[in-house]
């Protein structure tokens, strides 16, 4: 399964419509995961494995930004960025 799938199933949207929406919103979520993180990525690599905990708080951020009130938004981001926090590569420093 892709992320865009991974999120449309986790947000129940069955339509096409918003799919350029919902790939920017998780370009951008990714982008967040990555500056919090502190890790590197590599754009040609395709096939990595990514653990479940990274993709659901990618999902959060992504459903923060499309359908949540606004004023949630650092609610969605404290627990995407709890989700996140073992994978930072500063992690017990």
């Amino acid at each position: 399964m892709t992320i865009l799938a991974d999120v449309k199933a986790a947000l129940r949207i069955t339509h096409d419509s918003d799919d350029l929406l919902l790939e920017r919103l998780i370009l951008s979520a990714t982008q967040e995961y990555v500056n919090f993180a502190g890790v590197e990525t590599d754009s040609d690599d395709t096939e990595i494995e990514v653990p479940e905990d990274v993709i659901n708080g990618v999902v959060l951020m992504v459903q923060a930004d499309y359908d949540a009130d606004p004023l949630d938004r650092e609610k969605y981001r404290d627990a995407a960025k709890h989700l996140w926090g073992t994978h930072r590569l500063d992690f017990g420093i």
